[in-house]
Order: structure tokens, then C-alpha cells, then sequence
């Protein structure tokens, strides 16, 4: 009796004293555990085989023994790929292609190849394919992985580089932690700061000159650099002109672009607030006469946007944070504030339903934010008004 493959993994490895490719199944009983076992071996020299597999069923895929029932049981037999890969239930695809490609492709010295790419922990078929596609393009991709630094290899621009410079990236690498860019390294070799040197192709000033500038201000980091760039461009600022590519007070003037571009932000941030507001008054006029005063309290719904904040603001509530203005607006809520001397005692959300929803008081103290019985018999005489109407 055979049992269902359930799951499977494939790695590569060596059996029997060949190097290859392993594809595990687990196998399950009623009775016993699950058991891994080795299904299928194929070998670089192009030997396959398959331990206790049956037979193949179109809906199920392959069954196998389980130890204690095979007794000795065990077949090694050639299979075509295509045959042996369509039988999991599990997505094969790529392990098949895998497999079919290495067949296909076997050339010398891909054995060699693939033991060095153990040899320095490299095991997933993904990263191993993609190595042999482009050591069967580039041979010397063979360093990179007896380096350790085969991801250098799968960069295009590595093997566009002349030998001369290609020798001189493997060289650096020899004495220097892996790990870092085609970019860095280059930039290394050549002397040049990599963050200066991108910092000056992205904004298109010459590198020489930001250099020099930053060599010349000491107090000057890459990164400030970066930053008031940044703003010049935001700000349409010429940085062929050498006031703004080199300004003398380099701390002075970023401190004014930082200040330039506060001010346009609050404009901008005003020019919403006020948007909301025209949408907000003519919401909250029909909704006024269910406002009222009562022993020192005031119940009545957001007026405005800036009411909305001092009301967040102070009970520590996320009204601004999540939108509830904007909800208001799309009439998907109603924002009832309850006050007292007009000092911010809680806020009561009504819902689409008609009915409280959230109703909290100060927020700083999550366990005691709850409204009192007499706060909340005020939230609801509002509520009331309201379904009266």
C-alpha cells in the first residue's frame, strides 16, 4: 500500500558519491508519523535515480513506501524528467526546468563549478542556476564564487568593464569585506567618496566641485549636503550658479531654504484646513440647533477643523491623525465635543448608524479614559435631540 507524497523539498548535495540535485518527500500514515525520505537523485554526470517511488496516478501524483512496509523494497531506474517532475502535487515546474536545463547544458567543469558554490554556502537552486548561466557566458565567473562574491557576478555592468578593471574589483575584494557595490568598489578603486559621487550625479553638479566644498567646510557631512540639494531643486534653486552651489554661510542658507519651505508647507496645510472648513460650516449649520448648555457644559458638534485640533490635542485623541474631519465631511460620522468653560472634557463619535460609537475623555490614560455616567448622559440627551428631529 503506498501513501500520498504530502510535502517536498529540493537541495543540492552529494549521494552515493555523486554531486546533484535532491528532491525530499514527507510521507504520511493513519498509524505513523511522517517519514522524510530521499525520492529522486539527479547527478551532474546525468545519472537519475528514484527510491520507493510506485506508481503514478494522474489525480494524486506518485505514492511511496513507507520504511516499515518496504522491507529491502527500493528501484533505482532511469526516468525522463518530464515523467518523474508531472507527478507531485506540489508545483514542480521550476525544479523541473532546473534539472532539464543542468542535463541539457552539462558541460566540464560545471561540477567543479557547482562544488565551489557549496563549498561557500551557496544552496538554493535559484542562485545556483543563475550562476551557471552566466558562467556558461562568463568562465571567470568561476573567481567571483571561489571568492565568495558571486553576486558581483550577477551585475551586467561587472562584465561590461574592461579585464583590467575586472582584476582590479577582484583584487579590492581579495582585501576588503564583501558585500559592497559594483558602485562602491569602483569609487574605492578610484579614490573617490561613493555617497559624494551620488550625491553629485543626482543633482548634477560636478563631483570635483562638491568635493573641494566639502573638503574646504569640515563642518559639512555628505548627508547635509544631500539634504540642501534636495531643497534647492525643490525650490527651483540654480545650482550652475556658484550663490547656490557653494554658498559662503553654508549653515546660514540652509537654515533659510529649511525656513522657505516651512512657510510654503503651512500655506499649503492652511490652504486645506480652510477647504475643509467651507465643507464643514455648511455641514454643521443643520446641525446646531441639537446643541445645547447644561450645569457649566457645552455639548454641540466640531465646528471647524482648528476646533477639531485643539479638541485632539488636548484629550491626546487621534481625531486628526485618522481622518475624522475628513470622515465628518463624507458624512460617515458626527463629531460631538462636550466642554466645560471651554476647556476639552470628551468627544463622542455618532455614527452612520445613528448610534455612539467611540465616546472617550482625556486618552493619556488609556485604563481611565472612559466617559462618566454624567458626561455620558449628556453624550446621550445630544443623541437624543438628534433622533428626535
Amino acid at each position: 500500500m503506498g501513501h500520498l507524497i504530502k510535502d517536498r523539498k529540493t537541495y543540492w548535495t552529494y549521494l552515493n558519491g555523486e554531486f546533484g540535485i535532491v528532491t525530499d518527500g514527507e510521507i504520511y500514515t493513519k498509524k505513523l508519523d511522517f517519514e522524510r525520505r530521499h525520492l529522486y537523485f539527479k547527478s551532474v554526470e546525468g545519472n537519475i535515480y528514484c527510491s520507493g517511488l510506485l506508481d503514478y496516478n494522474y489525480i494524486s501524483g506518485y505514492t511511496m513506501l513507507h520504511s516499515s512496509e518496504a522491507k529491502g523494497y527500493t528501484i533505482d531506474c532511469s526516468c525522463k524528467c518530464s515523467d518523474w517532475a508531472k507527478g507531485f502535487i506540489a508545483n514542480t515546474i521550476t525544479t523541473y526546468n532546473e534539472i532539464r536545463e543542468i542535463e541539457n547544458n552539462c558541460k566540464e567543469g560545471v561540477k567543479y563549478l557547482l562544488e565551489k558554490c557549496i563549498d561557500n554556502g551557496i544552496m538554493g537552486n535559484s542562485d545556483l542556476y543563475d550562476i551557471i548561466r552566466v558562467w556558461y557566458e562568463h568562465p571567470e565567473m568561476e573567481l567571483l564564487v571561489a571568492s565568495g562574491n558571486w553576486r558581483l557576478g550577477m551585475n551586467k555592468s561587472f562584465w561590461k568593464l574592461t579585464d583590467k578593471k575586472k582584476k582590479a574589483v577582484v583584487s579590492w575584494l581579495k582585501n576588503n569585506p564583501s558585500g559592497k557595490t559594483l558602485g562602491y568598489i569602483l569609487d574605492e578603486i578610484n579614490g573617490k567618496d561613493h555617497a559624494l559621487r551620488e550625491v553629485s550625479e543626482r543633482y548634477k553638479v560636478p563631483y570635483g566641485v562638491t568635493q573641494h566644498y566639502i573638503d574646504h567646510l569640515t563642518y559639512i557631512e555628505t548627508n547635509m549636503l544631500h539634504d540642501y540639494y534636495k531643497m534647492c531643486r525643490r525650490l527651483k534653486k540654480n545650482l550652475k550658479d556658484k550663490y547656490w552651489l557653494m554658498p559662503k554661510d553654508f549653515l546660514l542658507k540652509h537654515s533659510k531654504l529649511v525656513e522657505e519651505i516651512y512657510k510654503i508647507e503651512q500655506a499649503k496645510a492652511q490652504a486645506r484646513i480652510n477647504e475643509k472648513n467651507e465643507k464643514l460650516i455648511k455641514l454643521v449649520e443643520s446641525l446646531k440647533k441639537y446643541d445645547f448648555e447644561q450645569d457649566g457644559y457645552s455639548v454641540f458638534v466640531a465646528p471647524n477643523v482648528e476646533e477639531i485640533i485643539l479638541q485632539a490635542t488636548t484629550l491626546h485623541q487621534c481625531l486628526m491623525s485618522c481622518s475624522y474631519d475628513q470622515k465628518m465631511i463624507d458624512k460617515n460620522c458626527i463629531l460631538v465635543f462636550i466642554r466645560k468653560e471651554n476647556k476639552p472634557i470628551a468627544t463622542m463619535e455618532i455614527n452612520k448608524s445613528k448610534k455612539i460609537g467611540q465616546f472617550y475623555m482625556d486618552e493619556k490614560d488609556r485604563d481611565n479614559c472612559l466617559p462618566t455616567p454624567e458626561i455620558r448622559a449628556l453624550g446621550q440627551k445630544w443623541l437624543n435631540n438628534y433622533l428626535a428631529a
